[in-house]
């Protein structure tokens, strides 16, 4: 079973919703950082929300990025603490999926260091394609550990 953490801004769970419901299904299970409480990431810097507390880590670690992503420590401590348990990561710009209020946001445009990939929702087709690029991640991933 693939398991993904969805990392986000409480601010764009309705995008959350958007992204992890086109991948969900088929063996797989979507965990979102707002199912395990934010306050304990802002005050533990290495706790990345729901590692811990799972059995098995996730597959991948999937954050969705805009613009005030970058910023917030919830996020970047959340990144750092995926990287050094060498958790594959990557991120998905969904600054152009529409919020609950019908507003879209500037394109935040570029990746992190910490990322594999880093994927654009309307640039690089995410209604059709996420299933294919968190796949693809754990499964090289996947090779890179059996090597």
């Amino acid at each position: 079973m693939q398991r993904a953490l969805f990392l986000y801004l409480p601010e764009d769970a309705w995008r959350a919703r958007v992204v992890a419901s086109k991948w969900v299904g088929n063996g797989r299970v979507v965990v979102a950082a707002d199912d395990f409480g934010w306050s304990e990431v802002a005050h533990a810097g290495d706790n990345v929300p729901g590692l811990d507390r799972w059995e098995r880590p996730p597959s991948i670690v999937v954050v969705l990025v805009t613009q005030e992503t970058k910023v917030d420590p919830r996020i970047t401590q959340s990144v750092e603490a995926t990287t050094q348990r060498r958790i594959p990561i990557i991120g998905i710009d969904v600054s152009a999926i529409r919020d609950e209020s019908g507003q879209k946001d500037a394109a935040f445009g570029s990746a992190w260091p910490e990322f594999r990939r880093y994927y654009a929702w309307w640039r690089d087709n995410g209604d059709t394609e996420i299933g294919e690029w968190i796949d693809f991640e754990i499964r090289a991933a996947a090779a890179i550990e059996r090597a």
